[in-house]
């Protein structure tokens, strides 16, 4: 997917993902603190340098 151009398919794709991924946290963790916008935090917040 190109950042720069992104389509609302594309962001259901990334939505579903990110689902899927606060999940697994949740499970492997035994929390239910991780959410899909935390997981989209944590990710946005890695690419800074």
């Amino acid at each position: 997917m190109d950042p720069g151009r992104l389509t609302i398919p594309d962001g259901v794709v990334l939505v579903e993902i990110m689902r899927r991924k606060a999940v697994s946290l949740n499970e492997l963790f035994s929390t239910s603190k991780w959410t899909p916008r935390k997981v989209d935090k944590l990710l946005w917040a890695s690419e800074r340098d």
